[in-house]
């Protein structure tokens, strides 16, 4: 029998009001999340009240969430927080938007649990990183064990009331869709997908309602679920049960281009909606944190080794409402030049076009700067700051590790724990060190890392194709471990020590190891290029079991 339970602090406001419905759950067995590490998650809230369910930013201007978070609600009474991590405090980057509709799948009925997905359209567009809602073919490639991350604000208690003010996440298997189903007694059905430990202990739980279930490809997010119900809380043998975002993706699509109701998900898609702004440049995780005019950013690095060319591609975004066009590009250094133009032509509103920048490294020289310069026919002018580095060998490894690479011999290798490290010290304020190497996959690469600095201005990056995937920040939180998918191809891996203020700690980056998942690449060694080992344990964080169920069963239906 399906039970519902309630927060007792949401009680008390709903019995003060007309409505009475605010079911939740909530992470167990996780840890807190990092600044800036989400910055598509959303937290749905009562205006003038409190936080009621998560969401997920997936355009500009919409937001995903699960039905049963607000069928019975008002879009004028609902605000999203989009890139919410503190509910008690205005986080850096953090945007507040109203609520102008609601709309929920066609096919959802109050007497199941199925199609338990809704987007809100926002008020006004948001200019964070949306997530990508995952594909079918994304989901139905992911195999059972694969490692999935949920986050929300729900309950830390299972016998009480420990509701967290900062976002929490947590690492949880994908679990076979019969085996769920055989637990479950037949309620799953096709648009559902459970994830979660046989054994119990980490689960989504009371307060996580219509929060993302995401996977990482190559650094980039895709949301594979959306939080919606189970049976208790952690409980073995009773995954998480999840909307399967890939059984909705036309629907999300004809949504999110104008259709208010997305008809039949059968039909074929009228096409992808406009992307939003790209804001995850390979700098992303400088204090700005945002992107300048037509979504350029402030800043480009350009790492490359061997004196080798390395190219990077800059998107050209028209966020105003009017035509507009590149009218000339210029950069005042021979190190660096423009190798490609895609944006020599007029670009229409909502728009981009991109262009392509070279860096040859001069020879002698450690580091190239330059200023890139961007004239429009608005009348703006707008700049860019350059900055590559030719990065030098890391000698004396094991044959196993294949090549690394670092700034200028910065990072160290050291055998007997088979750990790369940085001496904080040796670097001037103001300076990054960068370790670097290359994977081919597609597998699965994990390490650990830490950063022990004592000022928190200081920060551990780690980056996969030159984009940011995790940070750690000093003073913070300085350990961690990490598991990244990489698909097919060659990938560059890095690690940059980026030193803001005086410190006398260290880095370091161990356990490196990668799982080719390739039938045809046979077995392999722990390390750096072209390498894989036979890897064990979690990964993604250092997850802490912070509470095990000891309560008796019941159908959890999470708002």
């Amino acid at each position: 029998m399906k039970k519902r339970f309630l927060r007792s602090a949401i009680i008390a406001a709903c019995l003060a009001g007309t409505q009475a419905h605010a079911f939740s759950i909530r992470i167990i067995g996780g840890e807190e999340a990092q600044p800036a590490a989400y910055p598509w998650m959303v937290s749905l809230r009562h205006s003038g009240g409190g936080q009621f369910c998560g969401a997920s930013l997936v355009a500009p201007n919409w937001v995903m969430t699960a039905a049963h978070c607000v069928e019975s609600e008002n879009a004028q009474g609902v605000q999203a927080v989009i890139g919410d991590l503190d509910l008690n405090q205005n986080d850096q980057g953090e945007q507040t938007r109203q609520i102008n509709r609601i709309v929920v799948h066609p096919d959802r009925s109050a007497s199941s649990d199925d199609h338990d997905i809704a987007l809100l359209e926002l008020s006004s567009g948001a200019n964070l990183q949306a997530i990508a809602p995952a594909t079918r073919p994304i989901t139905e490639n992911l195999s059972a064990g694969t490692q999935l991350t949920v986050m929300g604000w729900g309950n830390m208690s299972t016998s009480g009331e420990e509701f967290p003010n900062r976002l929490q996440e947590v690492q949880v298997p994908l679990v076979a869709q019969d085996e769920c189903r055989q637990n479950y007694g037949g309620d799953i059905t096709d648009n559902m997908i459970c994830a979660g430990l046989p054994q119990g202990g980490k689960d989504s739980c009371q307060g996580d309602s219509g929060g993302p279930l995401v996977h990482q490809i190559d650094g980039d997010w895709h949301q594979v679920g959306i939080v919606s119900w189970g049976e208790g809380c952690a409980q073995p043998g009773y995954p998480g049960v999840y909307a399967r975002v890939g059984a909705y993706n036309d629907w999300i699509t004809q949504v999110t281009s104008g259709d208010s109701t997305g008809g039949d998900d059968g039909d074929p898609s009228p096409g992808e909606p406009t992307p939003p702004i790209d804001i995850e440049d390979p700098d992303i995780w400088q204090d700005e944190g945002f992107l300048q005019a037509f979504g350029l950013p402030y800043w480009i690095d350009f790492f490359t080794y061997e004196n080798e060319p390395v190219e990077e591609t800059i998107e050209f975004y028209n966020d105003t409402e009017a035509l507009v066009s590149i009218t000339a590009i210029s950069i005042d250094q021979e190190a660096f030049n423009l190798s490609g133009n895609g944006c020599d032509q007029s670009v229409d509103p909502e728009q981009s076009c991109e262009f392509n920048v070279t860096y040859t490294p001069t020879p002698d020289n450690e580091i190239d700067v330059s200023l890139l310069s961007l004239s429009i026919s608005d009348g703006s002018q707008l700049y860019i700051e350059l900055f590559g580095e030719n990065l030098t060998l890391l000698e004396d490894l094991i044959d196993e590790y294949g090549d690394w690479y670092g700034s200028d011999s910065d990072w160290m290798f050291y055998e007997d724990d088979d750990s790369f490290v940085l001496n904080c010290w040796d670097i001037d304020e103001g300076d990054i060190a960068n370790l670097e190497t290359e994977f081919e996959g597609p597998g699965f690469l994990q390490f650990d890392f830490s950063l022990s600095d004592e000022n928190e201005s200081n920060r551990l990056i780690y980056l996969v194709d030159g984009k940011p995937v995790r940070t750690l920040d000093g003073n913070e939180r300085n350990t961690g471990k990490h598991q990244t998918e990489l698909s097919a191809g060659i990938h560059r891996v890095s690690w940059v020590y980026q030193k803001k203020a005086a410190s006398s700690g260290q880095a370091k980056i161990s356990n490196v190891k990668f799982q080719s998942t390739n039938a045809d690449a046979g077995n392999g060694q722990t390390g750096g290029s072209n390498t894989s080992a036979s890897g064990g344990g979690g990964a993604g964080g250092l997850l802490m079991l912070l509470s095990l169920l000891a309560l008796g069963v019941f159908r959890r239906y999470i708002k």
